[in-house]
Formats: structure tokens, sequence, C-alpha cells
């Protein structure tokens, strides 16, 4: 079993995608969007081992394999492009640029 933990905002998007929970500890990612494969705690002790506990937990070891990303589904390039490629781009400016002197 692998688990997370620490307070490094890569905790709250790189475990998701590998189905893995992590323990952010302390306020520093607060107000970031996460999957509910992270468990808050605070700095103390007697915060981070009951969270500790918790993500080893059976139970939530077994909530991991259903996972949503909060972040979509992966896709979002590949949206963008179909879009692209469906513009008509033929009529569009090309912006010109001028040199200026610099004194």
């Amino acid at each position: 079993m692998t688990a997370w933990w620490g307070t490094l905002p890569v905790l709250l998007s790189k475990p998701l995608f590998v189905k893995k929970g992590a323990v952010n500890i302390g306020i520093r990612q607060m107000g970031r969007v996460r999957g509910a494969n992270v468990i808050d705690c605070g700095v103390s002790s007697k915060e981070i081992s009951p969270a500790v506990t918790r993500l080893l937990s059976a139970d939530f070891q077994s909530s991991l394999a259903n996972l949503e990303s909060p972040y979509g589904d992966g896709k979002t390039a590949e949206k963008i492009v179909s879009i692209l490629k469906g513009i008509d781009t033929s009529k569009l400016k090309i912006k010109r640029f001028y040199d200026m002197e610099m004194k």
C-alpha cells in the first residue's frame, strides 16, 4: 500500500490519478480543489495520527477505487483541438509587428 502525506500541492492531484490516498498536513493548501482521497489534518501528532490511521483503514482504501477527479476527465486538450479544427481561419487578420528604435 502506498500513502502520501505532507504539505505539497502535488498531494492534491498526483495521488488522485494513481488511486492513492493522501494526508494533507496543515493549512497551506486550504481552499484548493482536491479529490475525496485527501484527508486534511492539523500539524500536531494528535491530529496527524488519526488522519494516517483513517488513510490506512480498509474502508478508506476501498473508497479509492471509485474516485472521480474534480479536475475533469483528462480529455480537455482533445476537446480544445477538436474545437480549433472547426474554426475557419481563412478570414483572420495577421497582426503586424514593428520594431521600434530604443534610445
